[in-house]
């Protein structure tokens, strides 16, 4: 009440002292102690009110401030490339990073294949820079902070590589899944996209946790018989053992041929999840690979199939769950482990 009304009370009061004599004095006193007491009491009860506002105002803010940090990040996205063995992840990796890179996105491309990983070679990255080697040397970041940051390879000015990435595992190919979150919250802050290439082996669980950590997933499959088989069983082994949404898988015909399976069979066997193209087969990603000269290589048929692709990618949904609570979340996790780096 005083909050709202302070200044009545305290003409009130005024009003009573300078009222007409002929009124009991005590009568007017009696009403002013009151009065009196009533402001005290008012003030007192405020002061409480006021420094409940103020840190509520803080709160406020800082909430404000982890929102509007986390709404910058909502058209980020992290992309894992998965699928068997063989299937071609890497080269469609690094192809679409070179389409996504034509639309002014910034990209960081991360080899997680830690059995096989190529795609430095395919790059055309024959050295690891000498602060990497050192590191490569003396397992530093297991033993000491991780510094994801320090494995970075520029490839140009929107694309960089992190490969090395066995460096964050020990000896059992085992990395925890809370340091996999925060490489990847962490590269978030300064990338668009954050492709990963993956191993194609399903019993490692730290597969399992980039691919929960991941906003989309990019399922590759050839249209030969022998390799629909292996994709469906993978595919119900994230499903049922991995509990990975259908709706987070999108498939990729990849090597598409005259000789392949009509792709509409392909659409009804794999109905369930969206398909967002098929790539051509082309005789010269072995020139891709081996001189790498990357995306000038392909024909105009198979960039056109890439560039279709990668627009379906841009305007896929994230996860369908509310993201600026899981962003707010993540951010809050974030902060504390670059506090007390695992």
């Amino acid at each position: 009440i005083y909050y709202n009304n302070e200044v009545e009370i305290n003409e009130i009061i005024n009003f009573l002292e300078s009222e007409n004599k002929d009124k009991k004095e005590n009568e007017n006193e009696k009403i002013k102690k009151e009065l009196e007491n009533l402001k005290e009491i008012l003030i007192k009860n405020n002061m409480f009110l006021e420094n409940d506002n103020i840190k509520n105002k803080e709160k406020n803010i800082k909430i404000s401030k982890i929102i509007k940090n986390s709404n910058k990040g909502k058209n980020k996205k992290i992309i894992t490339i998965a699928g068997t063995g063989g299937v071609g992840k890497s080269i469609i990796t690094i192809n679409l990073s070179n389409t996504l890179k034509n639309k002014n996105k910034k990209i960081s491309i991360i080899d997680f294949d830690i059995l096989n990983n190529s795609l430095h070679t395919i790059l055309g990255v024959n050295k690891y820079p000498q602060k990497i080697k050192n590191k490569l040397q003396k397992n530093d970041l297991i033993q000491n902070k991780l510094n994801i940051k320090e494995l970075i390879i520029k490839i140009n000015k929107k694309v960089d590589l992190i490969s090395g990435i066995n460096l964050l595992f020990d000896s059992k190919y085992k990395i925890s899944s809370e340091k996999v979150k925060f490489i990847l919250e962490e590269l978030k802050e300064y990338y668009d996209y954050i492709i990963i290439d993956t191993s194609s082996e399903c019993f490692f669980d730290y597969t399992k946790n980039i691919i929960n950590n991941s906003d989309n997933v990019l399922f590759l499959l050839e249209g030969n018989l022998i390799e629909i088989k292996k994709a469906k069983k993978l595919l119900e082994m994230y499903e049922e053992n991995w509990n990975i949404k259908k709706e987070k898988i999108n498939l990729i015909i990849n090597k598409y041929n005259e000789e392949s399976i009509d792709d509409n069979i392909i659409k009804n066997i794999f109905s369930e999840y969206k398909i967002l193209g098929k790539i051509k087969f082309n005789k010269k990603y072995n020139i891709l690979i081996n001189k790498n000269l990357k995306t000038k290589s392909i024909n105009n048929d198979i960039k056109n199939e890439y560039e279709k692709i990668t627009n379906k990618i841009i305007k896929l949904k994230k996860r369908n769950i509310n993201l600026i609570i899981e962003n707010i979340y993540n951010k809050f996790r974030f902060n504390l482990y670059q506090k007390n780096k695992i």
